[in-house]
Order: structure tokens, then C-alpha cells, then sequence
């Protein structure tokens, strides 16, 4: 089951900047951009309840 299909592309983004950060983790970018993924994924399922 599914809660929100709209939030499943930014699950899979995660698993690769979580990959790429783990290999440089001092990289400012890729730090952001978990960031941004964690917030966007957050904000995706504030709307499913």
C-alpha cells in the first residue's frame, strides 16, 4: 500500500544522496540537498494525514 505516490521519486533520490553523501560526507551540496529531501518528503506526507 502506497500512502503517497507523489512522495515515492524523492524516497529514491534519498537512497542516492544518502549514497553519494556517505562516500563524501563533507561535501556542502550534498548535505543540502539531504536536506532539502528530508523537508520535501516531510512536507509530502503532512497531506496523506
Amino acid at each position: 500500500m502506497q500512502r503517497n505516490p507523489y512522495v515515492d521519486p524523492l524516497n529514491l533520490s534519498q537512497i542516492q544522496l544518502l549514497s553519494l553523501l556517505r562516500s563524501e560526507p563533507d561535501d556542502p551540496e550534498l548535505i543540502e540537498l539531504v536536506r532539502l529531501s528530508i523537508q520535501g518528503v516531510a512536507a509530502g506526507l503532512r497531506t496523506t494525514g
